[in-house]
């Protein structure tokens, strides 16, 4: 993970697992946030349709002019 490279981190061991597979998962988040701030969690049962509106909304709120953004 040292390589800058944003690590795709596989969730579902975390969720569904035993101890050694929460534990094995939440060094890999450890490592990342701390190495470099930001991950992907793919494995998480999220709806698709849930992560659509997220989207959606995170769209609108980028086009807001900056002004705008600064009362939120």
């Amino acid at each position: 993970m040292g390589n800058g490279i944003v690590p795709l981190i596989e969730i579902a061991p975390f969720l569904h697992g035993g101890t050694k597979d929460k534990a094995r998962v939440a060094v890999q988040v450890d490592k990342a946030c701390r190495e470099i701030g930001l991950l992907v969690i793919s494995g998480h049962d999220v709806p698709s349709a849930l992560i659509a509106d997220m989207h959606a909304m995170s769209d609108e709120y980028c086009a807001l002019p900056h002004w705008e953004k600064m009362h939120h």
